[in-house]
């Protein structure tokens, strides 16, 4: 059988963790750290800001020139130089022949075959460090790249959102148990931990309370947009239906109950390799080694099952049949012999694994 490559899924109590932090595409930007520099959550690495609409002028026949080269010496703003309205930007100002005045104020963009654009109705965009860590590399006018030492533990959906705070465990009887009026401060702003699968109430009790984040095993599909309109993140580390957190997901997290941590509940997108993730930056003095990525499925790989009635047992792959074998459904699909922690060996789909690295 050819080389298969599933999805990956990390969970390690301690591991050299590497993340772009970058402006969007659309973005005309400045970096606001040197490489080296040591950076913490709220940090902005990079600022820079984004246009609602561009006015192009035409500079050859504004200025009367037929050479676009000429034209370059009579531009008075740079690329990312913010102007306002009335401010001539172009011309011989020394004879004041032919000037011309922005019509609008924004940002000069890039001139291009004499055509000058700028960008109006400007909207500034910033990027925070998102955790502490060290700036490794400088992406020029987009971002940087960080990278710390510290717990990673990935999970399968988030609503888009992110948070850096202090990890805590839930109240005793659930989110749900929560009462909106008391006043209580041990989860306000906390990334909260629940191993019990989501539901609305407790949504909506962890909204009034200002919980900083949830990480929890599985909701119900229905809840999707609901948590998609929260401004807390939400990360689940199972997947949807009802299911309960897996044993090694929930001893990482305990781990580190009251330290500090960034949750960023990437949106799953198609075409992204991004996942969400919480992030525990540890001090250490030791050289730890970044997750393998990008490994191909083999004779036992760590795997985790994804679909019933084994979805997120985490077993071994016991053998590789070189041709699809028919499955109880009656398709002919490849498929891996996966040993459980049972002692079974079931034939699982190779759609249906992700690998599941760990330490």
């Amino acid at each position: 059988m050819a080389n298969y490559y599933p999805d990956q899924s990390t969970i390690l109590p301690m591991c050299t963790i590497r993340r772009e932090r970058l402006l969007p595409e659309d973005v005309f930007g400045t970096v606001t750290v040197r490489e080296g520099e040591h950076v913490n959550a709220m940090n902005v690495v990079a600022r820079g800001v984004r246009a609602n609409r561009y006015v192009i002028l035409n500079l050859r026949h504004l200025l009367d020139m037929d050479d676009p080269d000429d034209i370059e010496s009579l531009v008075h703003v740079a690329p990312g130089e913010a102007f306002k309205e009335g401010q001539v930007i172009a011309g011989d100002q020394e004879h004041s022949r032919k000037l011309v005045r922005a019509p609008v104020s924004g940002m000069m963009l890039r001139l291009l075959e004499g055509r000058l654009v700028l960008q109006t109705g400007l909207t500034e965009v910033s990027v925070r460090a998102g955790f502490n860590g060290q700036v490794t590399s400088i992406r020029a006018n987009r971002g940087v790249l960080l990278e710390t030492t510290g717990a990673l533990v990935q999970g399968v959906w988030g609503n888009g959102c992110d948070h850096f705070g202090v990890v805590q465990k839930e109240p005793e009887g659930g989110l749900a148990a929560l009462e909106v009026d008391e006043f209580t401060t041990e989860w306000r702003g906390a990334i909260v931990i629940t191993g019990r699968p989501l539901v609305k109430l407790a949504l909506h009790k962890a909204e009034a309370q200002t919980i900083g984040g949830i990480i929890a095993p599985s909701m119900n599909a229905d809840l999707r947009e609901v948590a998609l309109r929260l401004k807390m993140p939400i990360m689940l580390t199972e997947g949807f239906g009802d299911m309960q957190m897996g044993r090694l997901v929930s001893d990482v997290l305990e781990q580190y109950v009251g330290r500090q941590a960034a949750l960023s509940a990437v949106k799953p997108e198609r075409g992204q390799a991004s996942r969400p993730e919480v992030i525990v930056p540890l001090h250490t003095d030791d050289r730890v080694a970044a997750p393998a990525r990008d490994e191909p499925l083999r004779l036992g790989s760590e795997v985790r099952l994804t679909r019933a009635p084994y979805q997120g047992i985490v077993g071994k792959v016991a053998s590789l049949p070189r041709t699809p074998q028919v499955i109880e459904n009656g398709l002919r699909l490849p498929v891996a012999m996966v040993n459980l922690p049972s002692g079974r060996t079931v034939t699982v789909p190779l759609v249906n694994l992700e690998m599941f690295g760990r330490g």
